[in-house]
């Protein structure tokens, strides 16, 4: 406990801290001591009538009743005067503002009025420290799904880094929406769940509706759109809740695996209200048979919205100093995730990943082999155990297919790709060059600040070499899907090196400015996590596309900074 608190406790007394959530639907409060046990909690969710979602006021008024007793009950359970605590917490957002003032303004009270330290908490960065807290993993890949979020991160160099996320709405949220249209009341994600399974056992045939992954980053508003309509077509709601589940669930797995491949993570969480279906979870530990990788799956009652996640991390600052001024604590209801600066996290950082990971992606192995004296990789899709059968094999085969087309036609436009030898769609393989040349990513793995095998010259041309290249393969109608420094490929230095694009199992012919700006965000949210080198890197690749497409720059540009603003809480 830091030297400045230590007379805020009685003689004798052990520190305890109060935590209060109150970021939407569910008031939360908690007493924790200073291991972080839970000495005592209790919470009151508002139901609204019908099959009406969320009124931010009329949840924040239900707030205001509730918390004056809550607080009351929990400090009665607890054993606790409020003369005994040694802190309070509360959530400061992201979360719907009427209902964060509630929170907040009794945090400020009881500071106020006991003279103790005051904790904004993070209400996404609650969740997911409760979920390392009750997992015992130290340094989990993340997934998050929640109403108002679905991300996957990981804990990394003092913060939560965000490695993709929903670019339109949180899946819960999806899901009450789909339910709202289909008269599920509210909340919808429990009940999808039990028609979905209802219709598994019934052995119900599967729908094919829209699967949106672009990169690392998935969209659910097209799905829930198609499925809406499906169901208005006369289709039987348990049919349509399952196939609705099983492709929003198999898009996690991807975008989850991508993470476990990029970051070489060798473990894996999930929290939020999601996090209690267990049809996801079921998919996650099969995920983790796969991959060999331990599965925290976190109690269900500790992934909802809950005083205790407020109160670990209120305890957690409490010790690390990070306490706010009353003048100071106002509420953030757009509060992103990787934002705030976490001091206990210091030493979280993933190893480089290993030279048998180089070989194993999200979707395939690649095997090295020779093929007429030629050195040569086979490129297999995996059976995904953790997916619908017919999600698995459609999309094994629809990116077989289309990398095949893509690679050809970038390779006729003098892009850099490495030879496309063979094809087999019912295998689902592809024969290619074995490219000698290094990993773009094993560059910045040298050193996690920068480019150390390179001076900063060098680092210039590479970057607005590889800027260039992205600019041509647009010009030809093409963009790559998941452009990381895992699918850039580097040989020779200077003037003399060159850029090879490859796995482009994401790739697709298009001319619209969305997808050209979301293929060139991919790779600059690639190098922006990086560190200071990989921002300057960055930066200079949009130089070396502009130079070749100067005229579609300012359109590219404003659309960019369009869809960084469609993030969660940008």
């Amino acid at each position: 406990m830091a030297e400045r608190f230590k007379d805020l406790r009685p003689a004798g007394c052990d520190v305890r801290l109060l935590g209060i959530e109150g970021t939407a639907h569910t008031l939360g409060v908690a007493l924790v001591d200073s291991t972080g046990a839970t000495l005592a909690a209790a919470k009151n969710t508002i139901r609204p009538p019908g099959n009406e979602g969320i009124h931010p006021r009329e949840a924040a008024d239900h707030h205001a009743r509730a918390v004056g007793p809550l607080v009351r009950q929990v400090l009665d359970e607890g054993k606790t005067g409020s003369d005994q605590l040694a802190g309070v917490a509360f959530s400061q957002g992201p979360g719907l503002g009427p209902c964060l003032r509630v929170a907040a303004s009794a945090a400020r009270a009881l500071s106020a009025s006991q003279r103790i330290p005051l904790c904004g908490v993070n209400h996404a960065i609650a969740h997911l420290e409760m979920a390392r807290w009750t997992t015992h993993l130290a340094a989990p890949l993340c997934l998050y799904v929640s109403g108002g979020n679905t991300q996957v991160l990981v804990p990394r160099r003092h913060r939560y880094e965000i490695l993709g996320e929903t670019i339109d709405i949180g899946l819960g949220n999806a899901f009450d929406k789909f339910g709202r249209a289909c008269g599920l009341g509210w909340y919808a994600g429990p009940i999808i769940e039990t028609l979905a399974a209802r219709a598994a056992a019934d052995g119900a045939p599967f729908r094919d509706l829209p699967y949106t992954v672009k990169g690392m980053d998935v969209a659910f508003s097209g799905i829930v759109t198609a499925a809406t309509h499906l169901h208005t077509s006369g289709m039987p709601l348990p049919e349509v809740c399952h196939s609705l589940q099983e492709t929003a669930f198999a898009m996690l797995m991807e975008v989850a695996e991508r993470g476990l491949a990029a970051t070489g993570a060798g473990a894996l969480t999930v929290t939020g209200g999601v996090a209690c279906n267990g049809r996801l979870r079921q998919m996650l530990e099969s995920l983790g048979k796969e991959w060999g990788i331990p599965v925290g799956l976190p109690p269900a009652a500790t992934c909802v919205d809950n005083g205790e996640m407020i109160a670990l991390v209120g305890l957690h600052q409490l010790e690390s100093d990070v306490t706010l001024p009353i003048d100071q604590s106002g509420v953030i209801p757009r509060y992103r995730t990787d934002v705030p600066r976490l001091p206990w996290l210091e030493g979280l950082e993933h190893q480089a990943p290993s030279n048998e990971s180089r070989w194993r992606g999200a979707e395939a192995e690649v095997i090295p082999v020779q093929w007429q004296g030629r050195p040569s990789v086979l490129k297999h899709r995996l059976l995904k155990a953790s997916r619908h059968p017919r999600i698995d094999l459609m999309q094994r085969r629809m990116r077989t297919r289309s990398e095949a087309r893509v690679m050809t036609a970038a390779a006729a436009g003098s892009i850099p790709v490495p030879a496309l030898w063979d094809v087999e769609v019912d295998s689902t393989s592809l024969l290619i060059e074995r490219l000698e040349a290094t990993l773009l990513e094993e560059l910045f793995w040298e050193n996690v600040d920068g480019l150390d095998r390179l001076d900063p010259d060098e680092t210039r041309h590479l970057a607005r070499h590889l800027g260039a290249t992205i600019a041509h393969l647009h010009a030809l109608g093409i963009i790559h899907g998941d452009l990381t420094g895992r699918n850039v490929m580097i040989s020779g230095v200077g003037p003399d090196c060159r850029v090879w694009l490859i796995d482009w199992g994401l790739g697709r012919f298009t001319q619209e400015v969305e997808d050209r700006a979301v293929d060139l965000r991919v790779m600059l949210h690639w190098c922006r996590l990086r560190g200071s080198l990989g921002n300057t890197f960055a930066a200079e690749v949009e130089r070396g596309y502009h130079a070749v497409l100067p005229e579609e720059w300012d359109r590219v540009a404003g659309r960019l900074q369009e869809i960084e603003t469609r993030m969660r809480y940008a």
